[in-house]
């Protein structure tokens, strides 16, 4: 794994803010009237590639608990690139997931996958 995608899947799964180069994370509150020092019932975490958003984690605080979705997709690139930041963050995430190319085509667990936005967490 690169030292950048490394870089950029801890800040993404710790939700922080985080860029270099062409790879940034972004973190938003979707609950602005929330002070600072309280916990803000949804963070909305993306990693960015070329200002493509790749991954997205949307963290909700529901009936006293926290609940987890990340998505992820190839914004429409296909890139060597793109393949390596989205493997990354599923290995870290240690999802039951991995990307593939094969003769131009991207297959996700050997199913060919089209790049459209799927959710692998919570891993099936």
């Amino acid at each position: 794994m690169r030292k950048i995608t490394e870089k950029a899947v801890r800040a993404f799964a710790n939700e922080r803010p985080f860029k270099l180069s062409n790879t940034e994370v972004k973190v938003r509150h979707e609950d602005p009237l929330v002070p600072k020092e309280y916990i803000p019932f949804t963070v909305i975490t993306e990693l960015l590639l070329h200002g493509n958003m790749i991954a997205k984690m949307v963290r909700q605080h529901i009936n006293g608990e926290y609940q987890i979705t990340i998505t992820i997709t190839s914004a429409g690139w296909k890139t060597v690139t793109t393949k390596e930041r989205l493997n990354g963050l599923l290995h870290h995430l240690n999802a039951d997931y991995s990307i593939k190319q094969q003769n131009f085509e991207w297959y996700l667990n050997d199913e060919y996958w089209s790049g459209d936005a799927i959710i692998v967490w919570p891993s099936k």
